[in-house]
């Protein structure tokens, strides 16, 4: 997909865009998550960006290809749409009891076996966030959610990851954006993504959200390799 930068911005861009994808996913869906599923061009980005992220093992492209089939057996648009709405609140906007849960603050507390009190916009993880997206200038599209909801957290990794990518001539060790990222994937990252998405894998009742979770694992290990 970014065949005319050299390897390291090739998987700034790809990461960036990784992350821009998640932060769609991640919310309640939409009829637009649903033509880009039944007409392929979901998994046509997936696999581009994998190969550019080193992710495209024999394992990962058979997944993608079964993924892709298993879509075709929810039928029309509105069916798969349908579906994806009650998987999404079953795991994550249960009023009473969601299988999962998709802010950062929260997902610590339950972690650690303790009761959340804290109010979720103003609780000292989504204040760091909202601190880390202010100090890098960023605008937030999705503005109904705490700093800590996954798709903001992503939202702003691709942000990151994109101002990157356009200083990449610059000296490595030095750039405030790397500086940025990499406190951001050691203290929030770290944190709690690959835990969420090992999480979502096995809660799943579908192959819909059960890939979501395969690949979210996928892209956080891709995130080793760039700080």
């Amino acid at each position: 997909m970014y065949d005319s930068f050299d390897n390291e911005t090739r998987k700034l861009f790809a990461s960036s865009d990784m992350a821009t994808l998640f932060a769609l996913l991640l919310r309640l869906p939409t009829k637009e998550l649903v033509a880009a599923l039944q007409d392929g061009s979901l998994i046509e980005d997936v696999t581009e960006l994998a190969i550019d992220l080193g992710l495209d093992s024999a394992e990962f492209l058979k997944i993608c290809a079964e993924f892709q089939t298993a879509i075709t057996g929810f039928g029309t648009d509105d069916n798969l749409h349908k579906q994806l709405r009650i998987e999404y609140t079953q795991l994550f906007t249960h009023p009473t009891a969601p299988a999962s849960c998709m802010y950062e603050t929260r997902w610590l507390a339950r972690k650690q076996g303790v009761e959340n009190t804290a109010t979720l916009f103003t609780s000292p993880t989504a204040l760091d966030v909202q601190g880390c997206i202010k100090d890098a200038g960023m605008k937030l599209v999705n503005l109904a959610e705490p700093a800590d909801h996954l798709s903001v957290e992503m939202e702003y990794l691709a942000y990151l990851f994109m101002k990157r990518a356009e200083e990449a001539k610059l000296a490595d060790e030095t750039s405030r954006w790397q500086q940025r990222i990499n406190y951001f994937l050691e203290k929030h990252v770290d944190a709690w993504w690959e835990d969420l998405f090992v999480d979502l894998q096995n809660r799943a009742e579908t192959p819909l959200y059960a890939f979501f979770g395969y690949l979210g694992i996928n892209y956080v290990a891709s995130l080793r390799n760039l700080r």
